[in-house]
């Protein structure tokens, strides 16, 4: 019940203006790039992205995969059929987007990487929705495609600290990049980390496909630097939050 916005910007008498830093004419927060303060010999512990050596897309997460991802017809009518203001949108009950998202959205959100069990396991979690998703790493094959999950299934090997992770078998999702466009069974990732010579980066790329959607796959690469000293915040979505936001702009389309 109490008055709550999102700042922009504010603009003084003459035209001065206050509040975050922009990139460019495009109202994103310039976030800056996390400090080189230490090495590691592993993939473990925190890392996040180098945005000094990302380009910048006007609107942040949707515009990069606006840039980088063509619909085919079904995407696109997929697209113009969505409405972002609506519980149609997976965010406004607690549902967040699956990979690649954690990645792209790891200039905010550092991502994490931990063994389990010998390694048998790899945990990689982001504050961002408070995913984890878990890498086997013992050989065995994705589950027949009728076992499908919400951050996919994964499945790794690792060799002299590069990691190859390869994730299927996701559930359908209706706007995974944020733009209208879904995933279904179709959807294919895959990364690569691996550990730079110094142990301050890790130079990551990925490959995401889905035929069903769009017309051909896309390809990433960026740099993540170590940051042992960040502390995680839980994201703690609470769907009464978020439907309250539906509930609003019902409310006030039902008054234009």
């Amino acid at each position: 019940g109490r008055p709550y916005a999102l700042l922009e910007s504010i603009e003084k008498e003459g035209g001065i203006p206050l509040g975050a830093a922009f990139y460019g004419t495009s109202y994103e927060p310039r976030i800056d790039s996390p400090e080189v303060t230490e090495s590691t010999t592993t993939l473990e512990g925190f890392w996040a992205s180098d945005g000094d050596k990302l380009v910048d897309y006007p609107g942040g997460f949707d515009g990069f995969f606006r840039a980088q991802l063509t619909p085919n017809e079904k995407g696109a009518a997929a697209q113009t059929a969505y409405s972002e203001l609506t519980d149609e949108n997976p965010n406004a009950t607690c549902v967040g987007r699956p990979t690649p998202a954690m990645i792209i959205s790891s200039i905010l959100y550092p991502i994490q990487i931990e063994y389990l069990d010998g390694g048998d396991r790899i945990a990689i979690r982001s504050d961002f929705f408070d995913e984890e998703r878990i890498v086997y790493m013992d050989g065995r094959p994705h589950p027949d495609i009728s076992q499908r999950f919400q951050t996919g299934h994964s499945i790794g090997t690792l060799e002299e600290n590069v990691l190859i992770v390869d994730t299927r078998n996701f559930e359908d999702h209706r706007s995974p990049y944020q733009t209208g466009i879904p995933s279904g069974a179709e959807k294919h990732v895959v990364e690569r980390y691996e550990l730079s010579e110094d142990g301050t980066r890790i130079l990551l790329d990925f490959l995401l496909e889905d035929p069903e959607y769009f017309v051909a796959p896309m390809t990433h690469d960026r740099e993540m630097i170590y940051q042992p000293d960040h502390v995680s915040t839980p994201f703690d979505c609470d769907e009464e939050s978020t439907s309250r936001f539906v509930v609003e702009q019902r409310l006030r389309k039902g008054h234009e």
